[in-house]
């Protein structure tokens, strides 16, 4: 919520609070809680959010039992304790419960929920995962056809996301048939400090009696006020000029830009060329230094560092996994360990790039710093030197039954040369079959991908053809090999594969050499150049100059529109032979398992648990189900989880922690989960099927031999 409107809401907010200072002394938190809860059923308009406002008053020792209270069947009450709840400080489950309820059939309930979303989320922080909140946002937006719902939904969607796609849907409602959305509309846009198309309905606002005339008079008086300033502090527009639009911005940021330290001209530059960028397309870019060392680091795969896979969990830098080889592992550094000081300076609340940056360095530099670890009494430091780090992008492991599985997770310049690698040895080893798993792979060097595609293929099959603007040839990208593969390939997409892994998918695809399976993949047919600029001796241009075709001709470039959004009737990327779909957890589901990863609660159950039964968490690994019976110490640990998820589901985020810890210690990661991995689970059946293997003879494969059956 802007200054402004909270300026205009502060009255209201102060009588609730009053109201809730007269109240008699409390009787304990559940009970006060139990008193204003029974009552929300039958509350409309003021007395419904006084009584939502007492809630909040009781503070954080009311937690529970508001948590309790979401199980009310009324969405209505729902909605007011998730409020109370936010405001007593568990953010996460109350907007969980708003994110929820985006979906219900009571209109009022939906538009409330979507801006009170709005409202609590902003300026404000750790509140859940933006993205999946911004996902269900677009998604509801998407659907929408009720106008003040689509209001309440892009004031939620730029508070959480800053999404341009808000701004857009608001000025759509500036011309509604239903002159109330269009005031509503307009006065989103200028809490969202969008006022340009907003101004004629705001005038006409201003001469209103009541709260929304209040409100618009209150906007164009701080526009005025901004308006003045501005001109005062900048003087006349610039004169005349090939980029005169520029010099002009450039001048008036300079002048009274509010914060001095983003007016660098330079910089302001910079930003102007990722503008032009990123007015071609998504894949044409602006490079500085810093941008090409990274992008360098990205293809090749190799930096300075101590090797750890690292995020922001829980607000603090957290080691996802460590690299095996790397300096990290080797001085004991685990997963799931935290890292809460880099060189004197805490990581809490500190951006992941800029935690990252301070652990990266040149090798044989030293980096001091701490890590935390459940079990440990204090943090201990550690000073390690730093190494060439290699992330390889092509791994292989035999899965049960002798089947082969890599996994390419882009394509750089040793990309080929690891699969070759991989293939060989899982032959030798005696595979009998193979599964390549492109699943988000974002794509990478073109003609690393055409020597992959040349393992599977004859001498002259053309894999590729990329032709200019024109519609001209440019190259044709033809194999070189010797012999077709002869063993059953599967290959593994989703929407996350692009690029380079469509051409590997689609070409393998085909020239028959393997059966697809997933989903439609993203639908990337355009290739980039990267070019030096001369203006600045240590920046580039990356840019597309050509589209590329598969060996059948077919282009599977997916134009989308500035959302990145895709007209489901579109054609384009490798359509999988074999459709199927990841199961989807529902949307409370996904909020409870992030609150039992955040409340540490399985560290603990691990940290107590794993070192003395070592050997069943080895075998329970291995496994390709999730027997809550089967877990040592399991019934306390749903006791102190406190959770409304079932055991099963429980045991398959024990599962997950459980094989994080095993490949700690067989220094080696799982590549992929056939306990809950539908698409892989069909994977292993078909190249068994076609290798004339029943898989009911491999115990690995029983629980899901017949998942599949029409």
């Amino acid at each position: 919520m802007t200054r402004l409107r909270a300026c205009l809401l502060s009255s209201v907010a102060l009588s609730a609070l009053l109201v809730a200072l007269a109240g008699n002394v409390s009787a304990g938190p559940a009970e006060d809680v139990k008193q204003r809860v029974d009552q929300l059923p039958t509350a409309k308009g003021a007395e419904f959010w006084r009584l939502v406002a007492e809630l909040e008053q009781l503070g954080p020792e009311a937690v529970g039992p508001l948590s309790e209270a979401l199980k009310a069947p009324e969405a209505k009450v729902r909605m007011g304790v998730a409020k109370a709840l936010y405001r007593c400080g568990e953010k996460k489950e109350a907007v969980a419960t708003l994110v929820t309820l985006l979906a219900e059939k009571d209109k009022e309930v939906r538009r409330t929920s979507a801006d009170l979303l709005a409202d609590l989320t902003r300026n404000d922080a750790n509140f859940g995962n933006r993205k999946e909140i911004e996902s269900v946002l677009q998604d509801a937006l998407d659907s929408a056809d009720d106008q003040r719902f689509i209001v309440a939904l892009s004031r939620a969607l730029y508070g959480i996301a800053s999404n341009i796609r808000a701004t857009d849907e608001l000025k759509k409602l500036l011309k509604a048939k239903d002159g109330e959305v269009r005031k509503e509309a307009a006065l989103a846009l200028a809490e969202l400090e969008d006022f340009d198309d907003a101004l004629p309905i705001l005038k006409q606002i201003s001469a209103e009696p009541g709260d929304k005339g209040s409100l618009a008079r209150l906007y164009l008086k701080h526009k005025a006020l901004q308006d003045s300033l501005l001109r005062n502090k900048v003087g006349p527009a610039a004169g005349g000029g090939e980029y005169a639009l520029l010099d002009e911005m450039i001048k008036l940021i300079e002048g009274a830009y509010v914060d001095r330290t983003k007016a660098d001209k330079k910089a302001l530059i910079e930003g102007a060329a990722r503008g032009i960028a990123e007015t071609l397309d998504p894949y044409s870019v602006y490079l500085s230094e810093k941008d090409l060392k990274e992008l360098q680091e990205g293809i090749n795969k190799k930096y300075g560092g101590i090797g750890a896979h690292v995020s922001g969990r829980d607000d603090w830098l957290t080691i996802e996994r460590p690299v095996y080889d790397g300096p990290a592992y080797r001085a004991g550094i685990r997963s799931m360990d935290r890292v809460v000081d880099i060189e004197g300076k805490s990581t809490y609340k500190t951006p992941l790039e800029d935690c990252v940056s301070r652990l990266k360095g040149e090798p044989g530099t030293k980096v001091r710093f701490k890590v935390a670890r459940r079990g440990w009494a204090e943090p201990r430091e550690f000073t390690l030197e730093r190494a060439q780090i290699v992330i390889h992008t092509s791994v292989g492991d035999m899965l049960p039954g002798k089947v082969g599985f890599i996994q390419i997770n882009s394509f750089g310049g040793d990309t080929n040369e690891e699969m070759r690698a991989a293939i060989d040895r899982l032959t030798t080893d005696g595979a009998i079959a193979l599964i390549i798993d492109l699943r988000n792979n974002p794509g990478g060097l073109l003609g690393e991908v055409v020597q992959m595609v040349d393992r599977f293929v004859p001498a002259g099959k053309v894999i590729c053809t990329t032709k200019d603007r024109d519609g001209k040839v440019i190259d044709e990208l033809k194999s070189t090999g010797a012999d077709e593969f002869q063993l059953p390939v599967a290959v593994l997409i989703n929407e996350g594969s692009a690029s380079a892994a469509e051409i590997m998918s689609g070409a393998l695809q085909d020239f028959g050499i393997s059966v697809t399976i997933g989903e439609r993949s993203y639908g990337k047919g355009s290739v980039q150049r990267i070019q030096g600029l001369s203006t600045d001796k240590n920046s580039a241009f990356k840019y597309t100059f050509a589209k590329y075709y598969l060996p059948s001709g077919r282009s599977i470039h997916i134009e989308r529109d500035r959302y990145g959004k895709v007209d489901e009737k579109a054609e384009g990327g490798v359509i999988p032979d074999i459709a199927i779909k990841l199961p989807e957890r529902d949307l409370w589901k996904e909020f409870e398992f992030a609150r039992i990863l955040d409340s540490g609660k399985l560290d603990e159950y691990l940290t107590a648990n794993y070192d003395k039964n070592k050997d069943a968490f080895t075998k329970l690994a291995d496994e390709t189900v999730a027997d809550p019976a089967a877990y040592p110490g399991f019934d306390d640990l749903m006791k102190a989880l406190k959770t409304k998820a079932e055991p099963s589901e429980v045991a398959q985020l024990a599962r997950q922690h459980v094989r994080g810890r095993v490949a700690d210690d067989r220094k080696r990661e799982f590549l992929v989960d056939l306990n809950l991995d539908t698409q892989a689970q069909r994977a292993v059946l078909e190249v068994l099927k076609k290798a004339k293997v029943d898989a009911e003879t491999v115990a690995e494969y029983k629980p899901f031999a017949h998942s599949f059956d029409k």
